[in-house]
């Protein structure tokens, strides 16, 4: 497989696999953080409010654990309303810099 998309959920084992194959991971992390702050204008059900709010610092910590690792990265998006400056916030989310 070439490439794994999004990786919130990934674990060890997933980490140890793409090493082997030399799988890019093309994490999703600022999404989350896009929907909770927009969640009112976008008429975000609460329930996937709370979801988001759950899942997105584990994801995020799971994917920072994927990088320090030395899983390969690669960058994309599927959001279009997320501008390619917005998208470069993602430092933020797994403190590279």
């Amino acid at each position: 497989m070439d490439s794994i998309e999004h990786g919130s959920y990934i674990d060890d084992a997933a980490i140890a696999e793409m090493k082997k194959n030399g799988t890019y991971l093309v994490p999703t992390l600022y999404l989350g953080d896009w929907f909770i702050e927009h969640a009112a204008e976008n008429h975000v059900p609460d329930f996937l409010l709370v979801k988001l709010k759950q899942s997105c610092p584990r994801g995020a910590r799971n994917v920072a654990h994927a990088f320090a690792s030395g899983v390969k990265v690669a960058f994309g998006t599927d959001q279009p309303f997320i501008s390619w400056t917005e998208c470069a916030r993602v430092r933020r989310v797994v403190k590279l810099g």
